[in-house]
């Protein structure tokens, strides 16, 4: 982190530690879609929101699941950055939930 980005821990305001803290993952079921079943990393009605985390997309569980959801998210956003006006970026993450639903 130090290398990315010298200087961040003078900028931390709140810190916490939880090393014993329990994660746990949503069940994927085949009823919800299985992996595809979550929602994109684009917001449905916007077309300037676009989210990421783990329970985003259809690849990984947990930190995988966040990278590759802000990922794409990020790739989105900037993607609509060098677009004109009124036509929106659309990832074939969104081409699959748009024909799943």
């Amino acid at each position: 982190m130090e290398m990315m980005q010298p200087g961040w821990r003078d900028l931390v305001v709140a810190k916490q530690y939880l090393p014993s803290l329990t994660v746990t993952h949503a069940g994927i079921t085949a009823a919800q879609g299985g992996l595809t079943g979550r929602p994109p990393s684009r917001a449905a009605t916007f077309d300037n929101v676009w989210i990421a985390g783990d329970w985003v997309g259809p690849r990984g569980q947990l930190s995988d699941a966040s990278a590759a959801s802000a990922s794409e998210a990020a790739r989105l956003a900037a993607d609509l950055a060098v677009r004109p006006h009124g036509r929106r970026a659309v990832s074939p993450t969104v081409r699959m939930a748009e024909r799943a639903s």
